[in-house]
């Protein structure tokens, strides 16, 4: 028996990764990003994220960071094979039928 509709939660939204703070390391924004140290820069060369010196330190901007994240395109993904509404005929990747032995007469 489904619950009923009201006791179901929406999604949470994604974790802050920086609380409160105005900056964080490169090491920091690559983490909250998922993405990797040459991919990073690229973003902070092309200015699609802002960053600051502090000392000999390299700060990305915690706005900036929200603000790329903000303009993605959000994923679209295809209905999988087999999923409810798809009314196409199944066959193996290799062709003919399924479970068929080779060299066995039909």
């Amino acid at each position: 028996m489904p619950p009923p509709e009201q006791d179901i939660l929406p999604p949470a939204p994604p974790a802050d990764p920086a609380p409160g703070r105005l900056l964080l390391s490169v090491a920091e924004a690559r983490a909250a990003l998922g993405v990797g140290h040459t991919t990073l820069y690229g973003l902070l060369a092309r200015g699609e994220l802002q960053a600051r010196r502090l000392g000999g330190r390299t700060l990305v901007e915690a706005t900036s960071l929200r603000a790329l994240v903000a303009a993605l395109p959000v994923a679209r993904f295809a209905t999988p094979p087999g999923a409810a509404n798809d009314s196409s005929p199944r066959t193996s990747r290799r062709g003919g039928r399924r479970g068929a032995i080779r060299g066995t007469p039909s």
